[in-house]
């Protein structure tokens, strides 16, 4: 009687188991969908920001005088954000001190 309960909660164990790994392997599926639909999503969503800045203009306005720090901080950046935001927009300095 004792060995055949002992070879019962054997085989809940083993059950157990097998239930504790379906249910990781149904965790990582489910977290590489989900991967994949924010990778697709985000794809899309950068496409359609190449319309909203394609051929526009962003003015950076320095609160200062211009050959200052933060003129020329400014006018750094205005030269090279441009080549990393989609749609490659013009990027101008202006000073109003």
């Amino acid at each position: 009687m004792v060995f055949q309960l002992h070879e019962e909660l054997g085989k809940l164990r083993k059950w157990e188991m097998v239930r504790e790994k379906e249910h990781d392997m149904n965790s990582a599926f489910s977290a590489l969908l989900l991967g994949m639909i924010l990778v697709i999503a985000g794809s899309q969503r950068l496409n359609a920001a190449d319309a909203i800045y394609e051929g526009k203009t962003i003015k950076i306005i320095v609160g200062f005088t211009s050959g200052g720090f933060y003129d020329r901080w400014s006018r750094l950046l205005a030269r090279y954000v441009p080549k990393y935001l989609p749609g490659h927009p013009e990027m101008v300095v202006q000073n109003m001190p």
